[in-house]
Protein backbone atom coordinates (compact mmCIF):
# COMPACT_ATOMS: atom_id res chain seq x y z
CA UNK A 1 0.00 0.00 0.00
CA UNK A 2 1.61 3.31 -0.98
CA UNK A 3 1.60 6.57 0.98
CA UNK A 4 -0.18 9.52 -0.47
CA UNK A 5 2.16 12.41 -1.58
CA UNK A 6 1.48 15.92 -0.22
CA UNK A 7 -0.27 18.16 -2.56
CA UNK A 8 2.09 20.19 -4.81
CA UNK A 9 1.78 23.93 -4.53
CA UNK A 10 2.18 25.53 -7.93
CA UNK A 11 2.97 28.97 -6.39
CA UNK A 12 6.12 27.88 -4.55
CA UNK A 13 4.63 27.61 -1.03
CA UNK A 14 5.55 24.95 1.42
CA UNK A 15 3.49 21.79 1.32
CA UNK A 16 0.89 21.34 3.98
CA UNK A 17 1.99 19.51 7.09
CA UNK A 18 0.38 16.44 8.57
CA UNK A 19 -1.48 18.51 11.20
CA UNK A 20 -2.83 20.98 8.68
CA UNK A 21 -6.06 19.85 7.25
CA UNK A 22 -6.47 20.07 3.58
CA UNK A 23 -8.06 23.18 2.23
CA UNK A 24 -6.28 25.64 4.56
CA UNK A 25 -3.90 28.13 3.09
CA UNK A 26 -0.28 27.01 3.28
CA UNK A 27 2.02 28.46 5.98
CA UNK A 28 4.58 30.97 4.67
CA UNK A 29 8.29 30.31 5.03
CA UNK A 30 8.89 33.47 7.13
CA UNK A 31 8.56 31.56 10.43
CA UNK A 32 11.63 29.42 9.58
CA UNK A 33 14.81 30.32 11.42
CA UNK A 34 17.46 32.27 9.44
CA UNK A 35 20.99 30.89 9.29
CA UNK A 36 22.61 34.05 7.80
CA UNK A 37 25.20 36.22 9.69
CA UNK A 38 23.71 38.11 12.64
CA UNK A 39 25.16 41.41 14.00
CA UNK A 40 27.42 40.82 17.00
CA UNK A 41 27.44 37.07 16.52
CA UNK A 42 30.22 35.19 14.80
CA UNK A 43 29.51 32.49 12.25
CA UNK A 44 30.58 30.00 14.90
CA UNK A 45 27.92 31.02 17.40
CA UNK A 46 29.85 32.95 20.12
CA UNK A 47 29.42 36.64 20.96
CA UNK A 48 31.97 39.05 19.33
CA UNK A 49 33.57 41.77 21.56
CA UNK A 50 32.52 45.36 20.92
CA UNK A 51 35.14 47.64 19.19
CA UNK A 52 37.09 50.06 21.49
CA UNK A 53 35.85 53.66 21.63
CA UNK A 54 37.89 56.30 19.64
CA UNK A 55 40.55 58.26 21.62
CA UNK A 56 39.54 61.71 22.87
CA UNK A 57 40.84 64.72 20.84
CA UNK A 58 44.01 66.45 22.20
CA UNK A 59 43.34 69.50 24.36
CA UNK A 60 43.87 72.85 22.69
CA UNK A 61 46.68 75.05 23.93
CA UNK A 62 45.55 78.28 25.39
CA UNK A 63 47.17 81.59 24.38
CA UNK A 64 46.12 83.19 27.65
CA UNK A 65 49.67 83.32 29.22
CA UNK A 66 51.13 85.03 26.12
CA UNK A 67 48.28 87.57 26.09
CA UNK A 68 48.82 88.31 29.79
CA UNK A 69 52.59 88.80 29.30
CA UNK A 70 52.04 91.23 26.43
CA UNK A 71 49.28 93.08 28.27
CA UNK A 72 51.39 93.56 31.42
CA UNK A 73 55.00 93.75 30.09
CA UNK A 74 54.50 96.23 27.23
CA UNK A 75 53.12 99.04 29.43
CA UNK A 76 55.97 98.44 31.93
CA UNK A 77 58.62 98.79 29.21
CA UNK A 78 57.07 101.99 27.91
CA UNK A 79 56.75 103.39 31.44
CA UNK A 80 60.44 102.62 32.21
CA UNK A 81 61.66 104.36 29.03
CA UNK A 82 59.65 107.50 29.83
CA UNK A 83 61.01 107.53 33.38
CA UNK A 84 64.65 107.27 32.18
CA UNK A 85 64.07 110.13 29.74
CA UNK A 86 62.64 112.34 32.49
CA UNK A 87 65.62 111.64 34.77
CA UNK A 88 68.15 112.40 32.02
CA UNK A 89 66.47 115.72 31.22
CA UNK A 90 66.39 116.62 34.90
CA UNK A 91 70.10 115.84 35.36
CA UNK A 92 71.03 117.98 32.37
CA UNK A 93 69.07 120.90 33.78
CA UNK A 94 70.78 120.49 37.17
CA UNK A 95 74.30 120.84 35.72
CA UNK A 96 76.00 124.17 36.43
CA UNK A 97 76.19 126.72 33.71
CA UNK A 98 79.97 126.26 33.23
CA UNK A 99 79.53 122.58 32.33
CA UNK A 100 76.88 123.08 29.71
CA UNK A 101 77.87 123.14 26.10
CA UNK A 102 77.28 126.64 24.83
CA UNK A 103 78.47 128.18 21.58
CA UNK A 104 81.72 130.09 22.03
CA UNK A 105 82.51 133.49 20.67
CA UNK A 106 84.69 131.96 17.95
CA UNK A 107 81.75 129.86 16.78
CA UNK A 108 79.25 132.75 16.73
CA UNK A 109 81.65 135.26 15.20
CA UNK A 110 81.99 135.81 11.48
CA UNK A 111 84.76 134.62 9.21
CA UNK A 112 87.05 137.43 10.42
CA UNK A 113 87.05 136.14 14.00
CA UNK A 114 88.90 132.90 13.10
CA UNK A 115 92.52 132.75 12.08
CA UNK A 116 93.73 130.20 9.59
CA UNK A 117 96.59 127.96 10.75
CA UNK A 118 99.69 128.35 8.61
CA UNK A 119 101.10 125.06 7.27
CA UNK A 120 104.53 124.22 8.65
CA UNK A 121 107.42 125.05 6.43
CA UNK A 122 109.07 122.15 4.70
CA UNK A 123 112.83 122.05 4.40
CA UNK A 124 113.47 120.41 1.06
CA UNK A 125 117.21 120.25 1.74
CA UNK A 126 116.81 118.12 4.87
CA UNK A 127 117.46 114.42 4.59
CA UNK A 128 114.32 112.27 4.32
CA UNK A 129 113.31 110.62 7.55
CA UNK A 130 113.68 106.87 7.58
CA UNK A 131 110.95 104.57 8.78
CA UNK A 132 112.12 103.41 12.20
CA UNK A 133 109.35 100.80 12.49
CA UNK A 134 110.60 98.67 9.57
CA UNK A 135 114.01 96.97 9.62
CA UNK A 136 116.48 98.16 7.05
CA UNK A 137 117.13 95.66 4.24
CA UNK A 138 120.32 93.71 4.56
CA UNK A 139 122.90 94.48 1.90
CA UNK A 140 123.33 91.80 -0.72
CA UNK A 141 126.52 89.78 -0.89
CA UNK A 142 129.00 91.97 -2.67
CA UNK A 143 131.05 90.47 -5.45
CA UNK A 144 134.72 90.57 -4.43
CA UNK A 145 136.69 93.02 -6.51
CA UNK A 146 139.53 91.88 -8.77
CA UNK A 147 142.84 91.36 -6.97
CA UNK A 148 146.35 90.85 -8.30
CA UNK A 149 147.98 87.48 -8.63
CA UNK A 150 149.20 86.18 -5.29
CA UNK A 151 146.39 87.62 -3.10
CA UNK A 152 143.88 85.03 -1.76
CA UNK A 153 140.09 85.38 -1.85
CA UNK A 154 137.57 83.43 0.26
CA UNK A 155 134.65 82.28 -1.89
CA UNK A 156 131.25 80.98 -0.74
CA UNK A 157 129.26 78.18 -2.37
CA UNK A 158 125.55 77.56 -2.71
CA UNK A 159 125.63 76.21 0.83
CA UNK A 160 126.61 79.05 3.23
CA UNK A 161 128.67 76.53 5.20
CA UNK A 162 130.86 75.90 2.14
CA UNK A 163 133.78 78.34 1.99
CA UNK A 164 137.08 77.92 0.13
CA UNK A 165 140.11 80.20 0.13
CA UNK A 166 141.49 80.49 -3.43
CA UNK A 167 144.91 81.92 -4.30
CA UNK A 168 146.39 82.30 -7.80
CA UNK A 169 150.04 81.35 -7.35
CA UNK A 170 151.47 81.85 -10.87
CA UNK A 171 150.51 82.14 -14.55
CA UNK A 172 152.52 80.31 -17.25
CA UNK A 173 152.05 82.01 -20.63
CA UNK A 174 152.84 80.22 -22.85
CA UNK A 175 152.88 76.73 -21.29
CA UNK A 176 154.60 73.69 -22.79
CA UNK A 177 152.38 70.65 -23.59
CA UNK A 178 153.21 67.55 -21.57
CA UNK A 179 151.52 65.12 -23.96
CA UNK A 180 152.47 64.72 -27.59
CA UNK A 181 148.91 63.75 -28.51
CA UNK A 182 147.30 66.80 -26.80
CA UNK A 183 148.82 69.88 -28.40
CA UNK A 184 147.19 73.24 -29.14
CA UNK A 185 145.81 73.77 -32.62
CA UNK A 186 147.75 75.70 -35.21
CA UNK A 187 147.78 79.36 -34.33
CA UNK A 188 146.93 78.72 -30.64
CA UNK A 189 148.92 78.35 -27.42
CA UNK A 190 148.46 76.88 -23.95
CA UNK A 191 148.18 79.07 -20.84
CA UNK A 192 148.37 77.48 -17.35
CA UNK A 193 147.09 79.14 -14.17
CA UNK A 194 148.36 77.52 -10.97
CA UNK A 195 146.00 77.95 -7.95
CA UNK A 196 145.82 76.79 -4.34
CA UNK A 197 142.50 75.73 -2.71
CA UNK A 198 142.04 75.63 1.09
CA UNK A 199 138.82 74.53 2.79
CA UNK A 200 137.76 77.38 5.11
CA UNK A 201 134.15 76.41 5.95
CA UNK A 202 132.20 73.81 7.90
CA UNK A 203 131.01 71.83 4.85
CA UNK A 204 133.13 69.47 2.78
CA UNK A 205 134.36 70.65 -0.62
CA UNK A 206 133.79 68.25 -3.51
CA UNK A 207 134.04 69.81 -6.96
CA UNK A 208 136.05 70.05 -10.17
CA UNK A 209 137.81 73.46 -10.25
CA UNK A 210 138.34 73.31 -14.01
CA UNK A 211 134.56 73.45 -14.67
CA UNK A 212 134.06 76.71 -12.77
CA UNK A 213 137.15 78.51 -14.15
CA UNK A 214 137.25 81.08 -16.98
CA UNK A 215 140.00 83.04 -18.72
CA UNK A 216 139.17 86.51 -20.18
CA UNK A 217 141.27 88.53 -22.65
CA UNK A 218 141.49 92.28 -23.08
CA UNK A 219 138.74 92.22 -25.74
CA UNK A 220 136.25 90.57 -23.35
CA UNK A 221 136.35 87.11 -24.96
CA UNK A 222 136.10 84.11 -22.61
CA UNK A 223 137.93 80.78 -22.77
CA UNK A 224 137.13 77.53 -21.00
CA UNK A 225 139.72 75.17 -19.54
CA UNK A 226 140.86 71.99 -21.30
CA UNK A 227 142.00 68.54 -20.14
CA UNK A 228 145.54 69.13 -21.39
CA UNK A 229 148.55 68.92 -19.10
CA UNK A 230 151.71 71.03 -19.16
CA UNK A 231 155.29 70.58 -17.96
CA UNK A 232 155.42 73.72 -15.80
CA UNK A 233 152.79 72.58 -13.21
CA UNK A 234 150.81 69.51 -12.33
CA UNK A 235 147.03 69.53 -12.82
CA UNK A 236 144.31 68.65 -10.29
CA UNK A 237 143.53 65.40 -12.05
CA UNK A 238 139.74 65.88 -12.13
CA UNK A 239 137.59 65.90 -8.98
CA UNK A 240 138.87 67.51 -5.75
CA UNK A 241 137.55 66.48 -2.30
CA UNK A 242 138.50 68.36 0.89
CA UNK A 243 137.33 68.16 4.49
CA UNK A 244 138.42 70.15 7.51
CA UNK A 245 141.28 72.49 6.56
CA UNK A 246 142.73 70.47 3.66
CA UNK A 247 144.66 72.20 0.87
CA UNK A 248 145.02 71.26 -2.80
CA UNK A 249 147.33 72.79 -5.48
CA UNK A 250 147.12 72.35 -9.22
CA UNK A 251 147.16 74.02 -12.63
CA UNK A 252 144.24 74.87 -14.91
CA UNK A 253 145.14 74.84 -18.62
CA UNK A 254 143.50 77.02 -21.31
CA UNK A 255 143.96 77.18 -25.09
CA UNK A 256 143.91 80.71 -26.52
CA UNK A 257 144.83 82.20 -29.93
CA UNK A 258 148.35 83.51 -30.48
CA UNK A 259 148.72 87.25 -30.05
CA UNK A 260 145.79 87.52 -27.57
CA UNK A 261 146.53 89.50 -24.40
CA UNK A 262 145.00 88.09 -21.23
CA UNK A 263 143.24 90.34 -18.70
CA UNK A 264 141.45 88.35 -15.97
CA UNK A 265 141.04 84.91 -14.45
CA UNK A 266 137.74 83.92 -12.75
CA UNK A 267 136.83 80.97 -10.51
CA UNK A 268 133.53 79.99 -8.88
CA UNK A 269 132.52 77.13 -6.56
CA UNK A 270 129.90 74.45 -7.23
CA UNK A 271 130.97 74.13 -10.90
CA UNK A 272 130.55 77.88 -11.35
CA UNK A 273 126.90 77.89 -10.20
CA UNK A 274 127.61 79.82 -6.98
CA UNK A 275 126.71 83.51 -7.32
CA UNK A 276 130.06 84.61 -5.88
CA UNK A 277 133.09 84.42 -8.17
CA UNK A 278 136.69 85.36 -7.52
CA UNK A 279 138.58 87.49 -10.06
CA UNK A 280 142.31 88.07 -10.48
CA UNK A 281 144.10 90.57 -12.73
CA UNK A 282 146.67 89.07 -15.11
CA UNK A 283 148.31 92.23 -16.54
Amino acid sequence: MGYPHPPHDPYGQQPTGPHQPPGYPPQPAAHLPSYGPQPGVSPYGYQQPAPPPPPPPPPRRSNLPLILILAIGLPLVLLGGCTALVFSVGDDAALPARERIEPSAAMTAGPTATTEAQPPSVDHQAAPETNRGEPEPEPADEQPSAVPVGRPLTLEGLDPALKVEVQVVKVFDPATPDNLFMKPSAGNRFVAVEVTLTNAGQAAYRDSPSIGSTLIDTEGRQYRSTFATVREAQGFGGLVSMTGTDTRRGALVFEVPDGVRLAKFQLGLDSGLAPQRGEWLLN
